[in-house]
């Protein structure tokens, strides 16, 4: 049986899109992580948190995140 869970992180200024906010959906499962393709850009923090799906919470950022990572939501 597989279970998976649904996480989002939001990055600022990720080399692929430099100097802004970028949310990306993971799906965690006992198979591995696994990210979407599809993201969304915003240019402030308030709007990178509008597009996390308000049933999401926000766990503290983890000392070993790389540095461009600023919030997990699950």
């Amino acid at each position: 049986m597989v279970t998976s869970l649904e996480i989002y992180v939001i990055y600022f200024n990720p080399e692929d899109y430099p100097g802004k906010y970028v949310v990306r959906r993971q799906i965690a499962s006992n198979k591995g992580v696994l990210t979407d393709r599809k993201c969304t850009l915003h240019t402030t923090l308030k709007e990178a948190r509008s597009a996390i799906p308000i049933t999401k919470t926000n766990i503290k950022r983890m000392p070993e995140d790389v540095a461009c990572i600023v919030e997990t939501w699950i």
